[in-house]
């Protein structure tokens, strides 16, 4: 038996995680922190089928009714199981509904086990994460919404905390969801007699379940869907009341852009250009609740393409970086090897026509050439084709013309400031993007002075802040070592732009009756025509 070496370790455990992590520039923290939830107050990204309120709300009344054990551990567990059921039933419902890209929480797990055929199906649980889907993405809107006291809440004339999570009381809007649903499947087979049971459930018991539990079904239930609509939209006392505001503003702004376009329901570059181009033509009309709406979203899009330019020059440091080799790039060689091939002389082609630029090229003349090559396209289209391009010039001239057309409008509307002044902890937000560009302007730079502080400022500051923040996680793809910048070769693409709600405003839209699906789109129904007439005037 060969003996153990004094002093050797039997093993050893990394001390770091090595992953590609999220927002690596922190830039779509700004977003999804800061701007989203002054716009869209209470729905969140993974929020978007309404009946999952009413669905929840009935199993937090059910698992009180019942009393089980008044814990949260209890109450997840009994989530999980019948968030499974419902998946599966989803999965069988006759209308497709399985098929649809959103479609169930627990799809993963029920879709495999409703595919292999069998003729009844075991219980399970649809997701690991505790408290199920209701955690993950409705209990949050549902405390918003004021339906929901969770644990800890302190309740009664002794103010003593809630152990579990349960609907307020009284609430007639949280019970008369529960009740809906409740009213909806008590007549079920599954209802009667397998909801909470441990038995295999048969097919055919799912099948009926789902004619009536189905997402796909709450238009046959207008009791539901006006109780949902009301949770949404109507001033409550548990609510904080500029929420709902910005909630049934959120809504309207969305049926008034559908009206003029109706692809903007489905279709997240439509919804940017339509917004945008409003604001920009001044077309948001007479309503100052509608010209302080249209700015505050216009300011979001706006920095989204900010953003994207500075995707374009994260990608150009990353792919530059890379290709000098394990060996890095010295300080003293910053400039050659990293700005060098940023900044080679090139012909941009946006659209039809050829911009030449290179580093020394001013950055007055090539944000004069941008915006004549530009005039007259939509900023979208200008987004487009610069990431289409995927330089980092290309990434600069977007920069340079959104600059200009947001400097060529003058004073904003109320509303854009708001937005506008959303700073990330490292990052400027877009007001402070553009004062800080207005005045490197002034000094008349060329492009590799443009570039060269635009990736030092933007990207390998920021970026090397935030991995460090993120220590043992090891987000680097690229980091300072005795004087020399390593790179490694972690997701060196640009990075995506953050969900703004485009699609969970739709489709809770047309779940509460606000919008009808067309082929291309949506558009506003009776009541959603009455909800803008009513926010906006």
């Amino acid at each position: 038996m060969p003996q153990p070496v004094v002093g050797a370790p039997a093993w050893l455990e990394s001390t770091l995680n090595v992953t590609a992590g999220r927002d690596p520039l922190g830039m779509q923290t700004i977003t999804t922190d800061r701007i989203v939830p002054r716009l869209v107050p209470g729905v969140l990204a993974l929020s978007r089928r309404a009946r999952y309120l009413s669905f929840h709300a009935f199993l937090l009344d059910d698992y009180q009714r019942q009393q089980l054990t008044p814990s949260n551990s209890g109450l997840s567990e009994f989530i999980k199981r019948r968030e499974y059921e419902l998946s599966l039933a989803i999965q069988l419902c006759p209308n497709g509904c399985g098929s649809q890209p959103v479609a169930s929480v627990g799809r993963e797990r029920t879709g495999p086990v409703v595919n292999s055929g069998l003729a009844a199906f075991p219980r399970g649980e649809s997701v690991k994460s505790y408290l199920g889907g209701y955690g993950l993405y409705y209990r949050t809107p549902m405390v918003d919404f004021g339906l929901v006291a969770p644990r800890g809440t302190p309740l009664g004339e002794e103010e003593k905390p809630t152990p579990v999570d349960i609907l307020w009381q009284p609430d007639a809007r949280a019970a008369a969801l529960a009740a809906a649903f409740r009213e909806a499947i008590e007549g079920t087979e599954y209802f009667t007699g397998y909801y909470g049971g441990t038995h295999d459930i048969p097919r055919e018991v799912l099948v009926e379940y789902s004619e009536r539990a189905c997402l796909c079904r709450l238009p046959e239930f207008p009791g539901e869907r006006a109780a949902l609509a009301e949770a949404l939209l109507v001033p409550s006392p548990r609510q904080v009341a500029a929420d709902v505001t910005r909630r049934r503003e959120a809504f309207a702004f969305l049926l008034w852009l559908a009206e003029r376009d109706e692809s903007v329901v489905r279709v997240t570059e439509a919804f940017r250009r339509v917004l945008w181009d409003a604001h920009e033509h001044g077309e948001t009309g007479a309503s100052p609740v509608l010209r302080a709406t249209g700015a505050r979203w216009a300011a979001l899009i706006a920095k989204e393409f900010m953003q994207e330019s500075v995707s374009s020059l994260w990608r150009g440091v990353c792919r530059t970086g890379l290709a000098a080799g394990q060996a890095g790039i010295a300080s003293g060689e910053f400039d050659l090897l990293m700005i060098g091939p940023l900044v080679d002389q090139t012909v941009l082609h946006p659209f039809e026509h050829e911009v030449a630029v290179g580093g020394e090229t001013g950055t007055a003349s090539f944000a004069a050439a941008m915006t004549a090559a530009t005039s007259g396209r939509s900023l979208e289209d200008v987004r487009a084709w610069a990431v289409a391009d995927g330089s980092s010039l290309a990434g600069l001239g977007l920069l340079l013309v959104v600059h200009g057309r947001i400097d060529s409008m003058g004073t904003q509307p109320e509303g854009w400031a708001e937005v506008s002044m959303q700073d990330g902890g490292r990052q400027p937000g877009l007001a402070r993007m553009m004062v800080w560009l207005g005045e490197h302007l002034r000094a008349d730079p060329t492009v590799r002075a443009t570039i060269t502080w635009l990736v030092r400022e933007l990207v390998i500051w920021p970026h090397e802040a935030i991995a460090y923040s993120k220590l043992p996680e090891s987000t680097f793809r690229f980091r300072w070592e005795s004087g020399r910048l390593h790179f490694f070769d972690l997701d060196p693409e640009r990075f995506g732009l953050t969900d703004i709600r485009r699609d969970a405003l739709g489709r809770l839209g047309v779940d509460i009756g606000l919008l009808d699906w067309t082929t291309d789109g949506a558009m506003p129904t009776g009541a959603g025509r009455a909800l803008v007439a009513e926010v906006f005037g």
